[in-house]
């Protein structure tokens, strides 16, 4: 959008053939996502193909044209359940997916040039039709910038998360079960940093036993704390 008109939509269909869950033959989860690199621009497509390991992305430069079609071989599994957010200050994207090929959920972060080496948790629950748990958001705080991953692993109860400082691996964080606690398997969320607040964000988690929780996450230097807002 240029402020007065659309282009550059692609010439053709990006997938013709998105991830499912288990044997559905139309989708029932978002298997797709986008977003723009903070100080490039540049556009960002992904999604994940069904039957087939690993996401396929799709970069458009700003006021360019589209690029080629790229396997994410880092990336691991299917794409069947994914989420990607930029950081605010830099050209970084967070990753995170859970495939329907087990229990698998997958994290990693894209430099601005490429994305780097995917951690694979295989702790995580099987993915059921309608689920949307995985979130990813950025804190920011001075020059420190945090990626806050959230998704659903095999036991019931607390916040499932990651977090990936700085650009650097991303790794388990101990379960938050402070009160009132998510209590059943995490089924959907969302999550959206807070405006005047780049150190903040609140993410909703909804639960199998259809509870919603709506939780703060704010940055201090490198450090996470969870609350209740």
């Amino acid at each position: 959008w240029t402020g007065a008109a659309w282009y550059g939509e692609p010439g053709a269909a990006l997938a013709t053939s998105l991830s499912k869950i288990g044997t559905n033959t139309v989708p029932t989860n978002r298997s797709y996502d986008l977003t723009f690199e903070s100080l490039s621009g540049d556009l960002m497509v992904i999604w994940g193909i069904d039957a087939t390991a690993d996401p396929r992305y799709v970069i458009k430069p700003a006021g360019g044209a589209w690029g080629s079609t790229v396997t994410a071989t880092a990336l691991i599994e299917e794409g069947t359940n994914l989420d990607i957010s930029s950081s605010p200050i830099s050209d970084k994207i967070a990753y995170t997916n859970t495939t329907d090929n087990g229990g698998d959920s997958d994290f990693s972060i894209w430099s601005g040039s490429a994305w780097g080496t995917g951690v694979n948790d295989t702790t995580s629950r099987t993915i059921v039709v309608g689920d949307g748990g995985n979130n990813v958001e950025w804190l920011v705080d001075g020059t420190n910038e945090v990626a806050i991953y959230t998704y659903g692993d095999s036991a019931t109860g607390g916040i499932d998360w990651y977090t990936s400082t700085n650009g650097g691996q991303p790794t388990a964080q101990t379960d938050n079960t402070a009160a009132p606690a998510v209590a059943g398997f995490d089924r959907f969320g969302f999550a959206k940093s807070m405006a005047g607040a780049g150190n903040k964000a609140l993410f909703a988690f909804g639960d199998s036993n259809s509870d919603i929780f709506l939780k703060e996450a704010t940055l201090t230097g490198t450090s996470v704390v969870w609350s209740n807002p």
